[in-house]
C-alpha cells in the first residue's frame, strides 16, 4: 500500500493487489455499511487495473475506518451510457462505492476519502468525476460539489436479485432509487503525489 494522506487521527492508503488482508477489511466495511455486493475477490480483480483505486482510511492503531473505490472509465463501461457520456468526450473518473464504519462517521473521513480519490483522478488527466448516489449519500456528495444529473427508480433491482444481502436497507431485491451525480475536476497537481509515487511501500 502507498500512503496518500496523513492526518492527525488517520491516514489514507492506496491499496494494491498484494494487500490481501486490508482489501478484505475494505470488503467487510462495504458489507456492513452499504450491502454485501463487494466481495474481496471482486475488489482484487478491480484494482489489478492501474487506473483503478481502492483507498482505505486507517486509524492511529492501523484499524480500518472507511474505504472508497473508483476507476477511470473505459469505453466498455456501461455506466457511461447511463450518464450519456460518449467515448470522444473528456476522461472521466467514476466513484463506485464509499463507506465509513458507523462508529467513525461524521468525523471528516468520507470527505477525505473523496478528496483523495478525486485528486487521483485529476492526476491522471480526468476533467470530470461521476458517482451513483442513493438516498443516504445524496446530501453528502452534494456538499462535495457533485450535482444531480438524473434520478433512476429501482436502479439496482435487477442486479440485486441473486444476492440476498445486497442492500442494507432493502436486502434483495434492492428497491432504492439512484441519483446520478457529477462534478468537474480542475487540472491540478495531486498535492500528495510525491508520497503516492514513492517506491517504498508502507
Amino acid at each position: 500500500m502507498y500512503c496518500l494522506d496523513l492526518q492527525d487521527t488517520f491516514t489514507i492508503q492506496r491499496l494494491t493487489v498484494s494487500d490481501d488482508l486490508l482489501v478484505g477489511c475494505a470488503a467487510k466495511i462495504y458489507s456492513e455499511e452499504i450491502g454485501d455486493y463487494h466481495p474481496k475477490k471482486n475488489l482484487i480483480q478491480r484494482i489489478s487495473d492501474q487506473q483503478a483505486f481502492l483507498l482505505l482510511a486507517l486509524g492511529k492503531n492501523q484499524e480500518p475506518l472507511g474505504a472508497v473505490t473508483g476507476w477511470i472509465l473505459q469505453d466498455e463501461d456501461t455506466i457511461k451510457e447511463k450518464f450519456n457520456l460518449k467515448s470522444a468526450e473528456v476522461s472521466v473518473g467514476y466513484i463506485q462505492s464509499l463507506a465509513v464504519s458507523n462508529s467513525y462517521q461524521k468525523r471528516g473521513l468520507g470527505r477525505a476519502l473523496v478528496k483523495n480519490i478525486l485528486q487521483c483522478f485529476s492526476s491522471l488527466g480526468c476533467e470530470q468525476a461521476i458517482t451513483v448516489a442513493w438516498e443516504r449519500s445524496f446530501t453528502f456528495f452534494n456538499k462535495q460539489g457533485f450535482r444531480l444529473q438524473k434520478e433512476i427508480p429501482y436502479y439496482w433491482k435487477s442486479e440485486s436479485l441473486n444476492t440476498p444481502d445486497f442492500c442494507v436497507k432493502c436486502g434483495s431485491p434492492c428497491e432504492c432509487d439512484a441519483f446520478l451525480m457529477s462534478t468537474k475536476l480542475e487540472p491540478t497537481i495531486y498535492e500528495n503525489l510525491a508520497i503516492a509515487n514513492t517506491n517504498a511501500k508502507l
